[in-house]
């Protein structure tokens, strides 16, 4: 499942050229920051201007992703824990790893929202 981040102990880190998203297995959470320049907004030129709006290309985003994610998990992740023992597991998705599993990340998330209010 995909869920948002509320622990920011979770979220050090991770630079703002990052997406992260949060996953849950039986295990626990997984924390994977996808790279920021792999994400191709459509219409071309529009990007997330609001906070609702970014929240919808994370859902849109995380759904994508999930099997990739998944796949990836027992080859790339590393374990993470703070000093009062929560403990998640952590995955970079970076733009060349996308393009290396053909994975582009297209999304108009935002701006259907964005035309969903217009209306």
């Amino acid at each position: 499942m995909i869920h948002r981040i509320s622990n920011p102990n979770m979220l050090k880190g991770i630079p703002d050229t990052f997406l992260p998203l949060k996953y849950t297995d039986g295990e626990g959470p997984i924390i994977v920051a996808v790279e920021k320049s792999a994400i191709h907004y459509d219409p071309p030129g529009t990007a997330p201007e609001t906070e609702a709006e970014r929240g919808v290309v994370a859902d849109s985003l995380g759904e994508t992703l999930k099997s990739l994610v998944f796949e990836l998990l027992p080859h790339h992740d590393i374990n993470r824990s703070t000093e009062s023992g929560v403990t998640w597991r952590h995955l970079d998705l970076t733009a060349a790893m996308l393009a290396e599993k053909g994975v582009q990340l297209r999304t108009q998330a935002h701006y259907m929202l964005r035309r969903s209010r217009w209306g």
